[in-house]
């Protein structure tokens, strides 16, 4: 499947179902797979070799009282985004 199908694809299933995840001020955010820290309560996530091709790319992350809004580098893999949200919405059930 290419590139570009694929993000076709996402942009779809992200239209039909909001994704959300909660991330605490002080919390620090472990990979399951390879326990890189992913988040040390900074601004940014930083990705581990876990997401291939886009290892160590930086998403920002911002804070309101009300929110959280992470922008991604607009060339990452759209199922790394959703193996990430997908991680950090799995460690708020632990």
């Amino acid at each position: 499947m290419s590139s570009s199908k694929k993000l076709e694809n996402f942009l779809k299933k992200s239209k039909n179902e909001q994704k959300e995840a909660q991330i605490k001020k002080t919390e620090c955010i472990s990979c399951p797979d390879c326990g890189f820290n992913l988040y040390e309560g900074g601004k940014s996530l930083t990705l581990c070799i876990c997401y291939g091709e886009d290892w160590n790319k930086n998403i920002k992350i911002q804070k309101s009282e009300t929110a959280i809004k992470m922008q991604f580098p607009k060339n990452i893999d759209p199922e790394n985004i959703e193996m990430l949200l997908n991680t950090l919405k799995n460690m708020n059930k632990e």
